[in-house]
């Protein structure tokens, strides 16, 4: 965007915990971190379901700007949170100002990454968690959190609290799985009491009370 002046931006700083965009809002402006966290989320059935995690130098909300669509989903701050606001117009000004070919390409993404969107919420009641075998990935990320509790630092009699969104990220770091399958293993440890999941504002938590009882439960 080498064409916009610098005086098109301004600068907001937010707290944490401040909803930036909420789904369902006239998309006006996109904005780029300079400094803080962002988490890109959905609700569904009354479910939170967690789109992407952001940090400084990244841009949200672009396409809603572009496209002139109403957003498709919320971006709540981790932290203390500094963003650039780009204007709808600047963005718009920008992509009329790039190569013919550039912008048609732009467009196309647009319209196809809004209907992906729109696709893949619409029918997730019909995607049934409930239907995918996890059964060859739920000994794999036993394995992982055996490790993460052999190595944990505090005494064994402490408690482990992990981020869910850092720990997924680990975990697909490590092995190949989706989101939706994490969630249920998360759900199946839950419900055999070798973990807990917590909610703490935005942010989810696994609980894992009594390491030595996870350990003994995951290895039998």
């Amino acid at each position: 965007m080498s064409s916009i002046q610098n005086n098109s931006f301004q600068t907001r700083e937010f707290r944490k915990g401040h909803i930036i965009i909420k789904e369902g809002q006239e998309s006006k402006e996109s904005y780029i971190i300079r400094k803080g966290y962002v988490t890109i989320y959905k609700v569904t059935n009354s479910q939170k379901i967690i789109i992407d995690q952001l940090g400084p130098g990244e841009i949200f909300g672009e396409m809603g700007a572009l496209a002139g669509s109403k957003r498709s989903a919320n971006a709540v701050t981790l932290e203390p949170t500094e963003v650039i606001v780009v204007q709808k117009k600047v963005l718009s000004e920008a992509l009329k100002k790039s190569p013919p070919l550039i912008s048609s390409i732009t467009n196309l993404l647009i319209k196809r990454l809004n209907k992906t969107d729109k696709i893949l919420f619409d029918g997730q009641e019909q995607n049934a968690p409930a239907d995918i075998d996890i059964s060859y990935s739920y000994p794999k990320i036993c394995s992982i959190l055996e490790i993460i509790c052999l190595t944990h630092p505090d005494s064994s009699d402490s408690p482990l609290k992990i981020p869910l969104l850092v720990l997924s990220s680990k975990i697909q770091k490590i092995i190949i799985i989706s989101k939706i399958e994490i969630d249920q293993i998360f759900k199946k440890l839950n419900e055999l009491n070798m973990a807990e999941i917590i909610q703490e504002g935005y942010d989810k938590f696994l609980i894992i009370k009594d390491k030595s009882k996870f350990l003994a439960a995951s290895l039998s």
